[in-house]
C-alpha cells in the first residue's frame, strides 16, 4: 500500500489543540481499528483520508486478538500512511513495567507520541500492572514528552462499586499524570455535562471528550452497548425504535453538538465500521446538508 504522505512535525498536541481550536470547532479523534488484512487496511486508509479534512487525530484500538505488538504496528503504519498524528490505544493489565516501555518506545520512534492508556480486560501477569492509573504514573516517570490519555465513564465504570467512583478514579489518573480524557460512548449529553462538571469540582482540569458513536439503527446500538457495557437510556429507545437511519443518525449529531455547547472541547468519534455513516456524521456535524 502506498503511503499518503510521509510524516511530518511535531505536531500540537491534543491539550494544546484544545486551547487553541476548541471554542471555534471542536477538536475531533477518529477511532480505527487494526487491520485483519489488505482489504481492512484499505477501508481505514480510505476512511482516514475521506475524513481528513474535519478530524484532528486519528486512535487506533488495541483489543481483542490485535492486542499488543500488532496494535502497536498498526498505529506507526497508520502515522507513517497518513502524515498526521496517531493516538494509540494501549491496554495495561497484564503488562510489565518492561512491557509497557518496549510498546512506548516503539510508537516514539514511530513518531506516535500520544497514547490512550486503558486497563483492559487482560487478567494481570505477576508484576504486571493492575489499574490504568499505576500504568500512567509509570509513562509519565519515565517519558516526560508522552501525551498521555486515559478513559473515565459518566454512566459509571461496569466494575464500580458505588455512584461517584468514576469520580475518584478520574483523580487518581489526573494526579498520576494523564493530560486528557476519553470517556466511553455518550448517549445523554446532559449525563455527560454533569459528570465534567462532578470532575471540574474534583479537581480535574485537563480535557474530556466524549466518546460518540457512529450507528445508524437502534439494534446495532444495542450490539455496541453490550460488547462494550453501557447502558442504553430508556428515553432513546423510545424515540428511535422503528426510526430510519437519518433520524438515528440526527440523534448522535446532536448529542455531539449538545456536548460541544456545553464545554466539551471536541469528541473521539467511534464509527464502527461504517465509514460512509462516518463521513455523513462529519458533515452533518459541520453543518452539511446530508
Amino acid at each position: 500500500m502506498e503511503a499518503l504522505s510521509r510524516p511530518s512535525g511535531p505536531f500540537v498536541s491534543l491539550p494544546a489543540l484544545v486551547q487553541r481550536q476548541a471554542r471555534l470547532k471542536p477538536v475531533v479523534c477518529l477511532e480505527t481499528t487494526p487491520p485483519r488484512n489488505r482489504a481492512d487496511w484499505c477501508r481505514t486508509l480510505d476512511l482516514a483520508s475521506r475524513a481528513r479534512p474535519w478530524i484532528e487525530f486519528t486512535t487506533m484500538t488495541d483489543t481483542g486478538s490485535s492486542r499488543g505488538d500488532p496494535a502497536t504496528q498498526a498505529a506507526i503504519q497508520l502515522r507513517l500512511a497518513t502524515g498526521r498524528p496517531v493516538i494509540a490505544h494501549v491496554a495495561c493489565a497484564g503488562q510489565t513495567q518492561d512491557d509497557l516501555s518496549r510498546r512506548v518506545e516503539a510508537l516514539l520512534e514511530g513518531h506516535v507520541d500520544h497514547v490512550l492508556v486503558l486497563r483492559g480486560d487482560v487478567t494481570p501477569k505477576s508484576g504486571g500492572f493492575t489499574h490504568a492509573d499505576e500504568a500512567i504514573a509509570f509513562l509519565r516517570r519515565r517519558y516526560p514528552r508522552l501525551v498521555i490519555g486515559a478513559a473515565c465513564y459518566p454512566c459509571g465504570h461496569p466494575d464500580d462499586g458505588e455512584l461517584g467512583q468514576d469520580i475518584r478514579t478520574m483523580q487518581r489518573k489526573a494526579q498520576a499524570g494523564a493530560d486528557f480524557f476519553v470517556s466511553q460512548i455518550v448517549l445523554d449529553h446532559a449525563r455527560f455535562r454533569d459528570h465534567v462538571i462532578a470532575a471540574a469540582r474534583a479537581g480535574i482540569r485537563v480535557p474530556i471528550l466524549p466518546g460518540i458513536s457512529v450507528v445508524g439503527s437502534l439494534a446495532r446500538l444495542e450490539k455496541v452497548a453490550a460488547h462494550c457495557r453501557f447502558g442504553i437510556p430508556d428515553e432513546l429507545r423510545r424515540v428511535c425504535d422503528g426510526q430510519s437511519e437519518n433520524y438515528f443518525l440526527r440523534q448522535m449529531v446532536g448529542t455531539a453538538r449538545a456536548a460541544w455547547v456545553h464545554g466539551a472541547p471536541g469528541i473521539h468519534l467511534c464509527p464502527f465500521n461504517n465509514p460512509d455513516l462516518t463521513i455523513r456524521f462529519l458533515l452533518a456535524l459541520f453543518g452539511y446538508n446530508v
